[in-house]
C-alpha cells in the first residue's frame, strides 16, 4: 500500500518554513493546497512531529551499542540518520536530522493529498458511520493514550489530530477496497493458499536449559 500512497504525483504545495513554524504560525492558516484539498499549520506541524520522533526512534535504535550515546542529553538536531539501502549492491546513506524530518513531513503531506486524490478516482467514501468510528478513535487515542501531551505542546490542536486520524480510516479503506477479493488488485483464496504452501516452512527447535555455571562449577 506504500507504494501506492507514494506514486509519483504532480502536486504544487505551499509549504511553510521548518522549525520556526511552531512558534509563529497562525491559528488553522492554510500552508499547503492541492485541488480543493487543503492542510493547515496544525495539521503540518504534526507532519513534522511525527517525522521528529520517528527520527529521534531511528538515531537511537542506529546507536543502541554506543556507550557514549544518551538519549536524555543528545542534540539530535546536530546529528545524522542513517537510511538503509534497499538492495544488497547499493551503500547506506547518512542524512541530517532536520533534512530527513523535513523529507518525511513532505511525504505525508504529499501522502495526506493522494489518499483524497485516489479516493476520488476509485469512488471510494467514508459512511457516516466510519467517519464517527474514526473520530471516536481519535478521541480515545488523545485521551487516553498521551497523544494529547505529545501534540498540545507542539500547538497541535484535537481538531487537527481528528483531521489526520479520519485521512487515515479513508486510507485503510483505500486499501481494503483495492485488495479485497474481487478488488482491482485483489488477490484471490488460492493464490493466497498458494503462496503460504510455498513459502511454508516446518522448523525444529531445539529446548536446553542454561545454568549460572559451567561443568566445572
Amino acid at each position: 500500500m506504500r507504494k501506492i500512497l507514494t506514486s509519483a504525483v504532480a502536486l504544487v504545495l505551499t509549504v511553510a518554513t521548518l522549525f520556526t513554524f511552531a512558534s509563529c504560525h497562525k491559528q488553522n492558516a492554510v500552508v499547503a493546497t492541492y485541488k480543493e484539498d487543503s492542510v493547515t499549520s496544525g495539521l503540518y506541524l504534526l507532519f513534522l512531529v511525527n517525522a521528529d520522533n520517528n527520527a529521534r526512534a531511528l538515531v537511537d535504535e542506529q546507536n543502541a551499542e554506543n556507550a557514549d550515546f544518551d538519549a536524555q542529553t543528545a542534540n539530535y538536531y546536530k546529528m545524522d540518520v542513517t537510511i538503509e539501502a534497499e538492495n544488497e549492491d547499493e551503500e547506506d546513506t547518512k542524512v541530517n536530522f532536520k533534512q530527513y524530518v523535513k523529507q518525511k513531513a513532505e511525504e505525508s503531506l504529499k501522502q495526506y493529498f493522494y489518499v483524497k486524490q485516489l479516493a476520488d478516482e476509485k469512488k471510494i467514501t467514508l459512511t457516516k458511520e466510519e467517519e464517527e468510528e474514526a473520530k471516536s478513535l481519535a478521541n480515545y487515542y488523545w485521551a487516553y493514550y498521551g497523544y494529547a501531551g505529545i501534540y498540545e505542546p507542539n500547538a497541535i490542536s484535537y481538531e487537527s489530530y481528528e483531521t489526520y486520524i479520519v485521512r487515515q480510516q479513508l486510507n485503510f479503506k483505500i486499501f481494503k477496497e483495492l485488495y479485497k477479493v474481487g478488488g482491482e488488485k485483489g488477490v484471490t483464496e488460492k493464490k493466497l493458499k498458494t503462496e503460504f504452501e510455498k513459502n511454508y516452512l516446518i522448523a525444529n527447535t531445539v529446548t536446553v536449559g542454561l545454568t549460572k555455571t559451567d561443568d566445572q562449577g
